[in-house]
């Protein structure tokens, strides 16, 4: 298939994309890191010219007719910087313009498949749901709900009528070299008190069979990428630093210093039956 990925320099675009490539798929990345391109040898590329002085769209659909999947995993990082009202805004926007963009450049010639990164964050906290769970309304809810309508409406126009557009509601990930692994790497293995609270994620190498599920069975409408098996922050932060055999105590107080420490105060049993109806098999951890 040829296969577009946006962002896929990113912590996962770039494992999915050797994946990808290594099953013998087409695969076209647009990004604005450019230097990956020693990492991923035989993917074609083109650079983000957003924040460009010479601010110009890239003809997308010239460079990449005739894509049969495209798959959004770009936009601003959500753990890079603290995150203010004006962030919040950077990350819903780098997400909006890369949809319309893609919109305006594919809308006379959509792929098969269009699949949208979102994620957990979307269900209400203390939420024990599958994909037909009752949505959230705090920040990081909005941003996943803008963004999931964005993606949907484009089922409303032009020959993305014929489209299956899928919502990947992605968990925490889990894996080395990026996530909260790479943003735990210079900290001691902590031990949060209390830290019992249940947080959806998923490891690594799943993340990118199930995008490969997703691909295979064409499946559209939301699928929550996270295990089926539930941990706590504290089992969450022991599988992201599993080499460190003291952990250091530590008062969840902390995390609400900064809103980014949010997203691991949340309490969620999050079930994945799309994935599970579809015979997907998750890595099952010590």
């Amino acid at each position: 298939m040829r296969i577009l990925v946006c962002g896929g320099s990113g912590f996962i675009g770039r494992a999915l994309c050797r994946n990808l490539i290594a099953k013998r798929h087409q695969v076209n990345i647009y990004t604005h890191i450019h230097d990956v391109t020693k990492i991923l040898k035989k993917a074609t590329f083109l650079k983000n010219t957003f924040g460009s002085p010479n601010f110009r769209l890239v003809n997308l659909y010239n460079e990449f007719p005739n894509v049969d999947v495209i798959i959004n995993l770009s936009g601003e990082s959500i753990a890079k910087k603290k995150l203010t009202h004006k962030r919040m805004d950077e990350i819903l926007s780098s997400r909006l313009d890369t949809l319309n963009l893609l919109f305006e450049e594919y809308k006379l010639r959509a792929p098969k498949l269009f699949i949208q990164a979102s994620a957990t964050g979307i269900y209400k906290d203390k939420a024990q749901c599958d994909e037909t769970g009752e949505l959230g309304d705090n920040d990081y809810a909005k941003i996943c709900k803008a963004i999931e309508d964005k993606a949907l409406s484009f089922a409303k126009n032009s020959t993305f009528l014929y489209s299956k557009i899928c919502l990947a509601r992605i968990g925490v990930v889990v894996g080395r070299g990026g996530g909260l692994s790479q943003n735990l790497r210079f900290l001691p293995k902590l031990h949060f008190m209390p830290g019992d609270n249940t947080i959806p994620y998923i490891l690594l190498n799943d993340i990118v069979e199930a995008f490969n599920l997703i691909i295979n069975k064409m499946l559209s409408g939301p699928v929550n990428l996270c295990s089926d098996d539930y941990v706590t922050l504290n089992k969450l932060i022991e599988l992201c630093k599993p080499y460190c055999p003291i952990a250091v105590p530590c008062p969840r107080k902390l995390l609400e210093l900064d809103k980014r420490g949010e997203l691991l105060l949340a309490d969620q049993k999050v079930k994945p039956s799309v994935l599970l109806e579809n015979g997907f098999t998750f890595t099952k951890i010590k």
